[in-house]
Formats: C-alpha cells, structure tokens, sequence
C-alpha cells in the first residue's frame, strides 16, 4: 500500500484585521508550522452551482486510500495539492494526521460590560482567519486555487436580538404574583439583563461590541451538569 511522506514546512498566511473582519488591510500574516502529508487528492465538480467545490464529496484521499487512483466520481475531476506547490490549502484541507502549530501562540483579553471577559489567539488560527474546507474552490480553467475566503461573522445583531426575544417568549410564563420573592426575582433579574443586551454591550454606538462576543445570561431554572 502506498504512503505519504510526512513533511514540516512553514506555512505563513494572510489574516483579516481583527476575528470574522472581512478586510485585510492591516497586511498582517502569521507563520504556523504544518507537520502532516505531503500531499492528498480532491474532487471537485465540474459543472452545475457546485462548480469547482468538493464539499459534497468525501474530502481529501492520501496515497493509502489511492487518492492517485481510486475512481474520479461522476461530475467531477481529480486534483492534486501539494505541500510544497499549495501550503495553504493543504493546510486549510489537514488531511488525517497533520498537525499545525503556531510559535508563541497567546491569547487577549477584553473585559466586557457586563463584567464578563472575551479572550482570543492573538495570532488568528487557521480555522479563525478562513471559511474552512468546505469553502475552498478550484478555478478549473485556471487549474489553480482561488483565494480561500475569510471566516464569516457567526452572527449579527439582528440575530443575537431575534434569539433574546425568543428567550424572552420562553420565560413569559415563569413568574406569577404569589411566587415567593426568592423565585421570582431571579427570573425578573434575568429577563431584565435578556431586555437590556442591546444596550448593555452598546448596540448602535460607536463603540459598539461584536455580538459574537454577547454573554448570554443563565435562566434560573438551569441545572449545572
């Protein structure tokens, strides 16, 4: 059976400005080492609203699953990516066994309003800088590797509303009048802080908080496993 030769290169890449930022006009880059297969086999499709993208198929093959042979599913054709020709995707692909490691690796820490913290890699990983695998795309006429895409915002403000008003419907019936004070008033409390996160992490403002970094306020009734 066929194997691959493990190699370890530098990978150095480009990062958005800051996490979910679609702009790079910063130009920073951070190097991370790649340890892992030298090389691995896709499949994208040839045609149709899926063209040039794998993600329906089953990801990358390595030469002991005969990625350089096995049958080429219909709709698509086999591509060959490489360490040394596309690090970057193969690394955004890390294939089974690879590992990549960036030197120095720290983390940032902001306090928020609500007297909670939010901490980040101040280095962004791979996974935080770009879409992921299933985003990649293959230009077939080029027979090259489109710039991967930026990791998208997780959410928007509209959305981390929509779910508090939810979260609000939820808890509409937990509080009545005879309920002793000890029970009713950590609902009150909570619904309060549901009612007031807008607000609280200055939605609208010029210094306005991502939503993705809202902390979501613990319902009473929640049980700790």
């Amino acid at each position: 059976m066929a194997e691959n030769t493990i190699v370890t290169a530098d990978i150095t890449y480009n990062v958005p400005n800051s996490l979910y930022s679609q702009s790079a006009s910063s130009n920073k880059t951070v190097t991370a080492s790649y340890t892992g297969p030298d090389r691995c086999w896709v499949f994208p499709d040839t045609d149709g609203a899926a063209k040039g993208k794998f993600s329906k198929n089953s990801g990358a093959k390595l030469a002991a699953d005969d990625g350089d042979s096995i049958p080429v599913p219909n709709g698509c054709t086999r591509v060959l990516v490489t360490v040394a020709d596309d690090p970057l995707i193969m690394a955004i692909l890390k294939p089974e066994g690879s590992t990549i490691t960036i030197a120095g690796q720290s983390q940032t820490t902001e306090s928020l309003p609500d007297s909670t913290t939010w901490s980040e890699n101040a280095k962004l990983e791979l996974g935080e800088a770009y879409a992921g695998s299933e985003k990649l795309e293959y230009d077939l006429d080029a027979e090259s590797w489109k710039t991967p895409a930026y990791h998208a915002v997780p959410t928007t403000w509209d959305e981390v509303v929509a779910t508090r008003n939810n979260m609000l419907l939820a808890s509409d019936g937990k509080i009545a009048d005879d309920m002793p004070a000890a029970i009713k008033n950590p609902w009150i409390a909570y619904r309060t802080a549901l009612r007031n996160i807008p607000a609280t992490y200055n939605r609208g403002d010029s210094d306005e908080f991502a939503p993705h970094k809202v902390s979501w306020p613990l319902a009473p009734d929640t049980v700790a496993e």
